[in-house]
């Protein structure tokens, strides 16, 4: 019994595959062999994979999937250029204020604050960009683990349902 319950073991580990989701185990109730368990686990994921689509010993990690799911959706076209823009253009109107007040050249203060303004503004922008680059990173790879979970999980009851028809006792 003891080289049978090794087996049951083996045969549901080499079931979870590389996706990281419940761990179901199959126990015969009507006396099959060894060779009959290894039999059957095959036939009913063969079904459960025909069934689901999905086979999690040839399920990508969720990273994988994460990264290909950010390359088919890129991310939004960035607003840096225009951040410089209005940078600038703040930059030289307090410029050429600031130049009128102290009765210096408006135009060079001008141009000094419009410098100024668009380093700032790109800086900025920049900071935010990355911030947005990297919610939009994490997010995606929370929703991969969640689709990679979903069809763990369907897969699961789909060879649930194939051993249970067979005699299996299933946890």
């Amino acid at each position: 019994m003891n080289k049978l319950q090794a087996l049951f073991v083996a045969v549901t580990l080499s079931q979870a595959g590389t996706v990281s989701a419940e761990q179901v185990f199959y126990f015969p109730t009507k006396g099959q062999s060894p060779e009959q368990v290894t039999k059957e686990t095959d036939e009913c994921s063969t079904w459960a994979i025909s069934q689901t689509g999905f086979d999690p010993k040839k399920a990508p990690s969720a990273q994988a999937l994460a990264q290909e799911n950010l390359a088919k959706n890129p991310a939004q076209e960035k607003s840096h250029d225009r951040a410089v823009l209005r940078g600038a253009a703040r930059g030289a109107i307090v410029g050429s204020t600031v130049g009128r007040w102290n009765d210096n050249d408006r135009t060079t203060a001008g141009s000094v604050g419009a410098v100024a303004g668009a380093a700032s503004a790109s800086k900025g922008a920049q900071k935010q960009e990355a911030q947005q680059e990297q919610a939009r990173q994490q997010q995606a790879l929370q929703q991969a683990q969640a689709t990679l979970d979903e069809q763990n999980n369907t897969f699961n009851r789909a060879m649930a349902a194939c051993m249970d028809s067979k005699g299996y006792n299933i946890r």
